[in-house]
């Protein structure tokens, strides 16, 4: 007979009722279970998720299994949880608080200092350091000292002075042979009393100087460069042949001759004064930016 007074406890109301434990804490579910429903709940495959997420895919399966052993170090996981629960729309705590409830976390240990009986562990180690900069200095300088007193070597051409120079390290230019085969040197001559030829600079082809050009033919017009800086010029007659090819000095000047029309092309038209016919050329209007210039002349409509 249970009694209606409610100032009574369960038991005292029902003396033969069996009392209940109370039921045991729900524990969240693992954070492989969430991320596998909220995958599968936006109907996206592990292909597809990996494909989003930028993680290999053996690395996704592992998480949705809770394969700890097969993952990372727990920093990287962390970061795969929070990467996941972004994309997933999950809690990115709730993750992560689901996996270190599993995982057991591992504190470094601090190394063991052994005292020995002439001072600590730092100081021993501080000795070891000190003496292999002792042990290095050393091997630096003996190899310094070897350096300066190795054999000097043979001085090469030239770095000497007073000391001749071997005929057969002496190079003459083709423009030095060229004078020997056309006029005999002394026998007797040393060869420093052989007079160098100034040889033309290797991209300017044979054209005419301002002193020695030839008259310029009846009805055919004329040009006349004077440089003033040192300048590329080419010039083409009308059957495209080369009248003058070159990189000029500055200081020279050339007058040239052709079948019109000539075509010109300069390499630093502010650098060049033309003459055309006598009469004086303005080369900027054919100037671009970059200090070039072509023209032809007579101007062709």
């Amino acid at each position: 007979m249970t009694s209606s007074d409610p100032d009574l406890s369960p038991d005292e109301r029902d003396p033969g009722a069996v009392p209940q434990p109370p039921s045991p804490p729900v524990s969240p579910p693992s954070p492989g279970t969430q991320l596998r429903r909220a995958r599968e709940d936006a109907h996206l495959t592990l292909e597809d998720f990996a494909a989003q997420t930028k993680l290999a895919l053996g690395t996704l399966q592992a998480l949705e299994a809770d394969d700890f052993a097969a993952l990372l170090e727990p920093v990287y996981v962390r970061g795969y949880y929070r990467k996941c629960a972004r994309l997933l729309g999950l809690s990115e705590e709730a993750l992560i608080e689901a996996y270190n409830a599993r995982v057991k976390q591992t504190q470094p240990q601090a190394p063991a200092r052994i005292r020995l009986s002439s001072g600590t562990a730092e100081s021993r180690s501080g000795l070891g350091r000190l003496l292999g900069l002792l042990i290095f200095a050393i091997i630096v300088g003996l190899l310094a000292y070897l350096w300066l007193t190795r054999p000097d070597a043979a001085p090469s051409v030239g770095e000497a002075d007073g000391q001749a120079v071997p005929e057969a390290a002496i190079t003459t230019t083709p423009a030095v042979d060229a004078l020997a085969e056309t006029e005999p040197a002394p026998t007797e001559a040393p060869l420093e009393a052989v007079p160098a030829v100034p040889s033309a600079p290797a991209a300017v082809t044979e054209a005419p100087s301002a002193t020695d050009a030839p008259d310029a033919v009846a009805g055919e017009p004329t040009v006349r460069l004077q440089f003033r800086e040192t300048s590329w010029v080419r010039i083409n007659d009308a059957e495209g042949q080369a009248l003058l090819n070159g990189l000029m000095d500055g200081g020279t000047s050339q007058t040239i001759s052709g079948a019109p029309p000539l075509s010109l092309f300069f390499g630093n038209a502010p650098g060049v004064a033309l003459e055309f016919n006598g009469q004086r050329v303005d080369l900027s209007p054919y100037t671009q930016s970059n200090s070039t210039a072509r023209l032809t002349l007579p101007p062709t409509n």
